[in-house]
């Protein structure tokens, strides 16, 4: 959804996020845009409205089964 990662990772910044949680966004960014031989991974957070908000991923919520 982001031409440059480091947007998004700007806007983590900001998301009010719990150090744990910007951390384990900013290593699976990291790791997602590293070499090709980089395995990608995925991490599991709970965001409110508001930090989906900012980081644009509101239609995110609305997609996700558990959200409706």
């Amino acid at each position: 959804m982001y031409d440059d990662d480091q947007v998004f990772l700007n806007l983590v910044g900001h998301a009010g996020l719990s150090p744990e949680v910007e951390q384990a966004i900013q290593t699976a960014v990291q790791i997602g845009f590293g070499p090709a031989k980089t395995p990608s991974c995925c991490e599991e957070v709970e965001l409110n409205d508001d930090q989906l908000a900012l980081l644009r991923l509101g239609t995110a919520r609305r997609l996700h089964p558990s959200a409706v």
